[in-house]
């Protein structure tokens, strides 16, 4: 119960420490620079979240959003006031969708070599994308077990799949992980959420 208060604080107060500076220059989907580098974004880590893409030497410069050793954050988008009128059609709810979308869109690209913000160069990209599906497929199927039969809330869930020992700022990453694929499922009409006292639960569907 206490590592909850503590939970919930510090997702009240984190998005009161972002400053958003204003940037110099505003890049879009698409945008071209230094005649052969292309702007992809690739929503998903984050909402700004962009990979740059050299098209004649098939490299590709993918931030966090393709990692060689873990898989990136997928938690909530915060978007900066001043792009909320040009994005508000777009449906950001489904966070982990997004960031799904976007592997497919660069594993169409056909990257040669991709290099990450950090960590290690990847020389497979292809597999490199299969395998941080297949790890989503992963947790989708455990979190769809962990609530068959047993309602529970985005919290136990989270406790039960990440375990009780984490500090306050992995356990706001857990449980925004989890309410990331949570919604997946909702979205894909295989888990339904009902509120009870107060809380919010999650249950399979039948």
């Amino acid at each position: 119960e206490e590592q909850g208060k503590r939970v919930v604080q510090f997702f009240t107060l984190w998005p009161r420490l972002l400053r958003y500076q204003k940037p110099d220059v505003i890049v879009r989907d698409n945008d071209r620079f230094l005649n052969d580098l292309e702007v992809i974004w690739t929503p998903g880590h984050s909402f700004g979240h962009t990979a740059i893409f050299d098209a004649k030497k098939k490299y590709l410069f993918s931030g966090d959003h393709i990692l060689s050793r873990i898989t990136p954050h997928i938690g909530n988008f915060l978007i900066p006031n001043t792009l909320k009128d040009e994005y508000e059609k777009y449906d950001f709810n489904n966070i982990l969708g997004h960031y799904l979308n976007s592997l497919d869109r660069i594993d169409k690209l056909n990257a040669k070599i991709i290099f990450p913000a950090h960590q290690d160069i990847i020389y497979n990209p292809h597999e490199r994308i299969l395998e941080i599906k297949k790890h989503h497929e992963n947790r989708l199927a455990e979190i769809s077990n962990l609530i068959k039969g047993k309602p529970m809330t985005p919290f136990e869930i989270s406790q039960t799949h990440f375990g009780t020992e984490l500090d306050e700022i992995n356990s706001f990453m857990a449980l925004s992980e989890i309410l990331g694929h949570l919604i997946f499922l909702e979205n894909q009409k295989k888990v339904q959420k009902f509120e009870k006292n107060g809380h919010f639960f999650y249950t399979l569907r039948n």
